[in-house]
């Protein structure tokens, strides 16, 4: 387990360098929804994070923040412009 720090605070993420992300290919982005770190998410989109990355398993940020029942990520990545169409 690694961190990523945010101006919003710490961000846990799985894997070591925090870029990219390499496990099951999860960017920060799915981590901070899954979490929903509503600041961090934010923080996320405004340096550029991909709102629609997707993992091996075809798993969106958006996916992420609907299984955990986090409404204001999912409202959050909507307006960012996430596709409510990529299949799971």
């Amino acid at each position: 387990m690694s961190r990523i720090y945010l101006s919003s605070g710490w961000l846990e993420v799985p894997w070591g360098d925090g870029d990219l992300g390499s496990w099951a290919d999860r960017s920060p982005l799915h981590e901070a929804a899954s979490q929903g770190r509503l600041l961090a998410l934010r923080t996320l989109l405004s340096q550029g994070y991909n709102v629609n990355a997707v993992t091996i398993d075809h798993i969106t940020p958006l996916h992420e923040a609907c299984l955990g029942d986090h409404v204001a990520c999912a409202r959050t990545l909507l307006e960012a412009g996430a596709n409510v169409g990529t299949r799971q």
